[in-house]
């Protein structure tokens, strides 16, 4: 039983997902910084200030949101993984 599961773990850490971005599409970690870029849901455009190991740094300055408006701008802490455009 104990080497089962410690085959089970060996094959689940090295089985690791690959994660694509959609077509046309980066990862926000694969952008330079100083560049604007815009969400997938053309919701949000900001520029990239700096990347860390877990996240990026942005700042958000256009959203289409009306509401709440206020706390969509500005800088914010986005994962790496999160799906973007530059413009």
């Amino acid at each position: 039983m104990n080497t089962t599961i410690k085959r089970l773990v060996k094959k689940a850490l090295k089985d690791k997902p690959k994660y694509k971005a959609a077509k046309g599409y980066k990862f926000l970690e694969n952008v330079k910084p100083g560049t604007k870029i815009i969400t997938q849901g053309k919701t949000q455009k900001a520029l990239v200030l700096m990347h860390t190991q877990s996240s990026s740094t942005v700042i958000v300055y256009d959203v289409i949101f009306k509401d709440y408006k206020d706390y969509y701008l500005g800088k914010h802490q986005w994962g790496g993984k999160t799906e973007v455009k530059e413009i």
